[in-house]
């Protein structure tokens, strides 16, 4: 009986009954038929990570899985920590402030806190993060990469009118935490707001700052102050996390997932080992930690991502003997993948890095500013990225869903490899004496590095893509403005201000305090904060806060880089656009089409591609009928390059001829071939053919070595 004529009371059949059955040999038949000779192992991905994608998964492939049959708020929280999901509230909103002025700072974030935005993320100057006043640290680190923050005023004037009791601060000081959060908690004091009220995160990650080379004291001194926070908020700052487990600046340098996670694991246990140590609690210390993951382009391996990391760091826990505590998750996207060229395709690529987040079960997110590779955020590109995210929330309803991921096949199998691969990246470490060994040893950086390198070489072979930069490239496009920042201008701005609040401060109450939290930093206590807050309080500047540490045998260690992939691609563009500022053109290649290009579409626009990522100006616009005519434009044309496309009939009679001919009649320019010469190499080098251009050739080395043939580089 067909659906359609069943009556409305009667039983319908199951809809896959009126369809014949197919088995995995139907399946593997059908691909093998249209592999044409192509063995199966060929539809198989080999991840970075090594790990191996199936083309297709099957319920046989999970049934062994441990944690199938949990569910949402279960104990190892892969399918998320909270059994409702995101129905009674979100996740976090957060967006990074990079204003180097105070009172921009707020002018922005005053704005975006009324149109979304949750928590006001306080990324600081490289000056700050290094502990130095403005008014003493190199003009050109001031105000660079955010905030200039040298005293509690300055937060009085970036937090003014903003409700510390209802929106979370997440201050990012780098190696300055302790200093940061002093004063930010002084700010609160003056302003009368209890720190039991404040949310968000005083972020302290000694780890994170020696990989960023340099931790500006010791790392057991580092490892106090992480403590001391994480005492002091314990007690007076609860809702506050202090601990910052910042994983993502390892996928920033070119990590792949399993470093990313196993780093995350290893300085996870390495802060647990240092609050035990110093008889801290460890349900607390868990309980004080932000992990901070970035998530890249590849949609299904971010989700396995993030649920792997809060099943294996249930179980570090559970090693620890600490009950079970959901991993506080926050991530943002990606840098290494974001590009300068066409960079309103960064909106498309955070879109995407959002929604896995999503999906993943991230507590909170921040999309980045499209622009954010070239320029401070404007309030364009700040709404962009947030509107991303509540698009996402209220229109495509990602609110309404729980673990959507779940039971997927393919999914789960890549959440339980991930977790694994993660567990032995975590026990290889510890193997060799922890996170902070594999850090002062280099094996961390050279292991990121050696993964970044791989993936620009797969982006310089085409075998990896960034769109818009190594294809599909518009060579039209004009390079966002970047406004000047008087660097000068501010720093004299700071010194003005520090110069009047140093005269306005007690000066004997604040020797005091600064001379008490020196002694007992250098006791190595625990009991640092109330004394920092003291002098925070007092009138001490961030400078003066970071002149207590004890500088014996700073740590200082080869920095992990922050890189980006598609930073060969923009060079050769940046120096394409530099030759057209110079000549009045940028490097120009004439395609010499023979015979109508309909025949060859594929090969001319593959070509016309080739050499447009690299800045060429492409003229393809005609086909030639003959080798004269074809001549003729090549000596109109003006070009640096000229490049034969046809068919490989055509170049069998008419590669050697107009070859010859453009060198007979033409000195300067380049000849090419596209495609691969196959048997005629020789004989069409012999009459002068100079390369030659196919899909097996390294794309940014090709196009770097006529730019240098061609006089664009030296």
């Amino acid at each position: 009986m067909s659906i359609e004529s069943t009556p409305k009371n009667e039983p319908r059949e199951p809809l896959l009954s009126s369809f014949a059955p197919h088995s995995p040999e139907s399946w593997q038949k059908a691909a093998e038929a249209l592999l044409k000779g192509k063995d199966l192992a060929s539809l198989k991905t080999r991840l970075p990570e090594g790990i191996t994608l199936e083309p297709v998964y099957r319920a046989k492939d999970i049934q062994t899985l441990s944690h199938l049959n949990t569910t949402p708020g279960d104990p190892g929280s892969v399918r998320g920590a909270r059994p409702e999901g995101y129905l009674q509230r979100h996740w976090v909103v957060s967006q990074s402030m990079s204003e180097p002025r105070a009172d921009d700072c707020n002018a922005a974030l005053q704005e975006d806190l009324s149109r979304g935005l949750d928590e006001v993320a306080l990324a600081l100057d490289v000056a700050s993060r290094a502990g130095l006043d403005a008014d003493l640290a190199p003009t050109s680190d001031v105000g660079v990469g955010g905030l200039s923050l040298s005293t509690r005023f300055d937060l009085d004037h970036a937090l003014v009118d903003v409700r510390l009791e209802d929106t979370p601060i997440f201050i990012q000081a780098g190696g300055a935490s302790l200093e940061g959060a002093a004063l930010l908690l002084a700010h609160s004091q003056q302003r009368g707001v209890a720190a039991e009220a404040l949310t968000g995160c005083l972020a302290c990650d000694p780890l994170g700052a020696m990989a960023d080379g340099e931790l500006g004291t010791t790392l057991d001194h580092a490892l106090n102050e992480m403590s001391a926070l994480l005492q002091f908020a314990a007690v007076h700052a609860p809702k506050m996390q202090t601990i910052l487990i910042g994983a993502s600046r390892y996928r920033d340098a070119g990590a792949h997932v399993v470093q990313e996670l196993g780093y995350a694991l290893a300085t996870g246990v390495a802060y647990l080992r240092a609050a035990q140590d110093r008889g801290l609690a460890l349900g607390d210390t868990a309980r004080s930690m932000r992990f901070e993951f970035a998530l890249g382009g590849h949609f299904f391996t971010e989700i396995a991502k993030l649920r792997a990391a809060r099943h294996v760091w249930s179980k570090v826990l559970k090693a620890f003997g600490v009950d079970d505590t959901p991993m506080m998750m926050h991530a943002r996207t990606a840098r290494f993948n974001k590009t300068k060229l066409d960079p309103y395709v960064n909106m498309l690529r955070g879109t995407t890095e959002a929604f896995s987040a999503i999906v993943g079960g991230v507590d909170g997110l921040q999309v980045a500013p499209f622009d954010d590779a070239i320029r401070p955020a404007d309030e364009f590109s700040r709404r962009t990225a947030r509107n991303t995210q509540l698009v996402l929330a209220e229109e495509c309803d990602l609110r309404q869903v729980i673990d959507p991921a779940g039971g997927s096949y393919y999914v789960e199998k890549l959440t339980d490899a991930i977790g694994r691969e993660a567990w032995a990246c975590l026990q290889e470490i510890e193997a060799r004496g922890g996170m902070a060994e594999a850090l002062l040893h280099g094996r961390i950086q050279e292991a990121v590095s050696a993964v970044a390198d791989e993936e620009q070489a797969h982006l310089a072979q085409r075998r990896a893509v960034l769109v818009g930069t190594n294809l599909y490239a518009n060579t039209e496009e004009e390079p966002l403005v970047v406004p000047a920042l008087d660097h000068q201008a501010l720093q004299n701005e700071r010194r003005t201000a520090l110069k009047a609040q140093r005269e306005a401060r007690d000066e004997q109450a604040l020797k005091d305090s600064l001379t008490a939290l020196k002694s007992a930093r250098a006791a190595g206590s625990v009991e640092l904060m109330p004394l920092a807050l003291k002098a925070a309080v007092a009138g001490a500047t961030l400078g003066d806060l970071s002149a207590t540490r004890p500088l014996d045998d700073a740590v200082e260690i080869a920095p992990l880089l922050p890189r980006r992939a598609a930073e060969g691609f923009e060079a050769l563009r940046a120096a394409a656009l530099a030759h057209a500022h110079k000549t009045g053109r940028r490097p120009r290649v004439l395609l010499l089409n023979l015979g109508a290009s309909r025949l060859y579409r594929a090969r001319a626009d593959w070509t016309a591609g080739f050499f447009a990522a690299g800045g060429f100006e492409v003229r393809a616009e005609r086909d030639f009928e003959s080798v004269d005519e074809a001549l003729s434009a090549a000596r109109d044309g003006h070009a640096d390059v000229l490049v034969i496309v046809s068919t490989d009939e055509r170049y069998a009679t008419d590669v050697g001829p107009l070859a010859k001919a453009l060198h007979a009649d033409l000195s300067s320019p380049c000849v090419l071939v596209a495609g691969a010469p196959g048997a005629h190499e020789a004989s069409w080098r012999q009459g002068g053919v100079e390369g030659f251009v196919h899909i097996k050739l390294n794309l940014l080395e090709t196009l770097g070595n006529l730019f240098k043939k061609v006089g664009v580089l030296s």
